[in-house]
C-alpha cells in the first residue's frame, strides 16, 4: 500500500513535466507494468460485504493511480509506438471503470 501511496503522490504533483512523464508514466502503462497492475487489481477487488478491509482500500488505490496514469497520458504529447503501446492499459482502465464496486 506504501508504494501505491508514493506513485500517487508523485503522480498528483502539478508540476510534472513530459520528460518526466516519457520517464515514469510511460513505463508504467506498458503492457508488463500493467499486467502485474492487473493481477494485483484482480486480487483486490471484494464483494460488498468486504469494503472495510485492506483489499479495497489496495483496490481503491489502485484506482486512483491509473486514473491519474491516464490523466498525464493524456496531457502530454503522444509518444512514438516504439515509446508506448496503450492498448493494455486501456483495456485495464476500461475495466476498472467497469467495475460494480463501490470504488
Amino acid at each position: 500500500m506504501a508504494a501505491t501511496d508514493t506513485l500517487i503522490a508523485l503522480f498528483s504533483r502539478h508540476n510534472i513535466d513530459q520528460p518526466e512523464v516519457e520517464a515514469l508514466v510511460y513505463p508504467l502503462c506498458n503492457t508488463d507494468s500493467v499486467d502485474i497492475l492487473h493481477q494485483v487489481y484482480t486480487w483486490s477487488v471484494v464483494g460488498v460485504d468486504e469494503i472495510i478491509s485492506q483489499k479495497y482500500a489496495i483496490s481503491k488505490k489502485l484506482s486512483e493511480l491509473v486514473s491519474l496514469l491516464s490523466d498525464l497520458m493524456v496531457g502530454f504529447s503522444p509518444p512514438g509506438p516504439a515509446s508506448l503501446e496503450p492498448s493494455a492499459f486501456l483495456h485495464f482502465l476500461i475495466l476498472i471503470a467497469q467495475h460494480q464496486s463501490p470504488i
